[in-house]
């Protein structure tokens, strides 16, 4: 049975409910502003955390590198003093990645291990990180290192092999390659300041627009999807072969050849030698502006490439040659090895090559009847000659065999030796004057022979004429005496 109520109580349940209801709205208002001041809050340093880590490279030490900032890069630290580097010498993992913009490895010699190449593949795909690996001469097989098998598969292989110039200039060592003209992509050009225009035609100027020093590297097998930046040019060796390659830089295809698509993805660039930036090499040349356009282009999303140079680079193919210096020390003769040898000797002679026998005669006299030819001897037609021929001669030189050489004799004057003293005392008073006195009275004593017997302090003009005329005196006295 319903209880009957007031409305008096109906008014105050209802005032209740209304007042409830006011507040929970009051409590849901105050947890949203909650919420979307953390949100904010989240927001702002996920921001924060973002900008620190764009402005950060990762300098790697966990893989025994060649080089440390410390240790043969110390400028190369100093021409990145706007970034922050951090040394890394623990395990490459993908939350170590996330921490800077740019990844850098300069002659890692370890190996890889697979949690860390997906840690790098990863960090190239999802997080848009730039990758910039630097080896040297012998590849990977020196180093004992295996990133070939990381970059195999955005479109680059470094080479087991080095870089060698063919003509010296500048530099003693034929490793430290100086290379005028290895410019493959004419952008650089433009990114390094240089006056030149990107939209003409490409010509000798591109690729000699930038030189640099490329010491103790090795070369670069490049496909695509990446695009070679830098070669070997004509003067080293082997030829136009690329040294430096980059991924993630494709250009656009539409109106604007030289313009970029944007991408999600991190950016990959390998060269092929340690040394080019370090502190003995980086202020060579140009090679610390071309550092500055290499860490340009792993940086800025904005920059871009040639489509027609990357399209169509000015390389070579690769093509292996001999190892001659090995192939030396293994002397073989020029014949093949015989099969062996057998006991009947009458084997070893093939009469079906070449052979005189008269097994074809009857076929050949035969042939006369089936021809209706008359069978006869050949008559002797005797030549008749227009014009003698010329005797012949065989067309050989002789050999020239070289002359010993002359005997190693000391330089005298036969005259001297040989000649009367009376030739020779007019030979020397031919060629003396009035001034040369003293020279004459000395040299007619040396060839009369007046000198030997006079001592070494009497060797003058006046002793050998005191000479001769105590001789002459002592002469005519004895003939006043007889």
């Amino acid at each position: 049975m319903p209880v009957a109520t007031s409305k008096s109580g109906l008014k105050d349940e209802f005032d209740i409910n209304t007042n409830s209801r006011s507040k929970n709205r009051k409590n849901n208002r105050e947890l949203d502003a909650d919420f979307q001041h953390d949100r904010l809050d989240l927001r702002d340093s996920e921001e924060q955390q973002k900008i620190d880590s764009s402005l950060n490279i990762l300098f790697n030490q966990s893989k025994d590198e060649l080089f440390s900032l410390t240790s043969g890069y110390k400028k190369f630290q100093r021409e990145l003093k706007s970034w922050k580097l951090i040394t890394n010498r623990d395990e490459i993992t993908f939350e170590r990645l996330a921490q800077a913009r740019i990844f850098i490895s300069v002659g890692p010699q370890k190996k890889f291990q697979s949690n860390e190449i997906e840690a790098l593949k990863r960090y190239i795909a999802h997080h848009n990180g730039s990758i910039f690996i630097m080896l040297s001469e012998g590849g990977e097989a020196k180093l004992n290192t295996n990133l070939n098998f990381f970059l195999e598969e955005f479109g680059i292989n470094v080479n087991n092999d080095s870089i060698i110039r063919t003509t010296f200039y500048k530099y003693f060592n034929p490793k430290e390659a100086l290379i005028p003209d290895g410019v493959l992509n004419r952008a650089l050009s433009d990114m390094a300041g240089k006056n030149f225009d990107i939209y003409g035609e490409k010509s000798e100027q591109t690729s000699q627009s930038l030189q640099f020093v490329y010491p103790f590297g090795s070369t670069l097998n490049v496909q695509k999807p990446a695009t070679p930046l830098l070669s070997s040019g004509s003067i080293c060796f082997p030829i136009k072969r690329p040294l430096c390659a980059i991924y993630g830089c494709s250009s656009s295809t539409g109106s604007n050849s030289f313009g970029f698509k944007k991408s999600s993805q991190g950016k990959i660039c390998v060269l092929g030698s340690s040394y080019m930036f370090h502190d003995s090499y980086i202020d060579k040349e140009e090679n610390r502006k071309l550092l500055e356009v290499l860490i340009k282009y792993l940086t800025d999303d904005n920059c871009y490439l040639d489509q027609i140079d990357s399209e169509d680079p000015d390389i070579n193919e690769y093509n292996d040659i001999p190892n001659i210096i090995n192939i030396s020390e293994r002397v073989k003769t020029c014949l093949q090895d015989s099969e062996e040898i057998p006991r009947d000797l009458t084997k070893l002679f093939d009469d079906e090559l070449f052979a005189l026998d008269l097994k074809n005669l009857p076929k050949v006299i035969r042939g006369f009847t089936d021809l209706k030819i008359k069978h006869e001897p050949l008559p002797l037609i005797s030549p008749q000659f227009e014009t003698p021929l010329p005797p012949l001669k065989p067309a050989i030189y002789p050999p020239r065999f070289y002359e010993p050489e002359a005997p190693l004799l000391e330089l005298f004057d036969l005259d001297e030796h040989f000649s009367s003293e009376n030739a020779r005392l007019a030979q020397l008073t031919n060629k003396c004057s009035d001034e040369d006195l003293e020279f004459y009275v000395r040299e007619c004593g040396e060839i009369l022979g007046v000198t030997r017997h006079l001592q070494q302090k009497e060797r003058d003009a006046k002793g050998i004429l005191a000479y001769i005329a105590s001789r002459i005196l002592e002469y005519k006295c004895l003939n006043v005496n007889s």
